[in-house]
């Protein structure tokens, strides 16, 4: 059974721009205050394996590891 598209109202949510700011707010706290980034980091690195994985999958045909 199919159901309606939906529409969500994202007028509220942050542009690009602000999101960009925050990130750099962040990291200037976190030079400043001495914050461990290491598990934003390793999700970093997480989240570009899976792009790339999925990447080399739609150039190669095929399924690709993430090991």
């Amino acid at each position: 059974m199919k159901t309606p598209d939906t529409r969500i109202d994202v007028s509220d949510e942050p542009s690009h721009d602000d999101l960009c700011e925050r990130e750099q707010r962040y990291l200037l706290k976190a030079i400043k205050e001495n914050i461990d980034l290491t598990d934003h980091m390793n999700d970093a690195v997480k989240s570009l394996k899976i792009v790339l994985a999925a990447d080399r999958s739609i150039h190669e045909g095929q399924v690709n590891s993430l090991v």
